[in-house]
């Protein structure tokens, strides 16, 4: 049984942590060898993602949005990226937690944020 008020599912996804070791930090253009493979976790989980807190750098500098994910259980993890379904955007995921609850009615809530702009990484 899933919560009522989902209004979208969403796709999880999860890169591999590269080994840095063998690069050089002051060469950014270091190519990574062999480039992290990124796994599908899940699949068409119902969820909820809602607006949480905006802000902005300054002009011609970044933009950050964060948002509130409500979901069905799943392995959601730091780092992992999200993708609504529906809309096509895709988040990160800054934490999770399992939210317990009568059988049937636990759920993750997680926080996703959004970076657009000039130097975002």
């Amino acid at each position: 049984m899933s919560l009522a008020l989902y209004t979208t599912t969403i796709t999880v996804h999860r890169t591999a942590l590269e080994d840095v070791s063998g690069r050089d930090p002051w060469e950014p253009d270091t190519p990574i060898d062999p480039a992290p493979e990124e796994t599908t976790i899940a699949t068409q989980v119902p969820a909820d993602i809602s607006l949480n807190l905006g802000r902005s750098g300054g002009p011609g500098d970044t933009e950050t949005v964060e948002f509130m994910l409500i979901c069905d259980p799943t392995d959601l993890s730091f780092r992992d990226t999200v993708s609504d379904d529906t809309t096509g955007a895709v988040y990160e995921v800054q934490w999770a937690t399992l939210t317990p609850g009568l059988p049937g009615f636990e759920h993750v809530q997680a926080g996703l944020k959004q970076v657009s702009g000039f130097g975002n990484a």
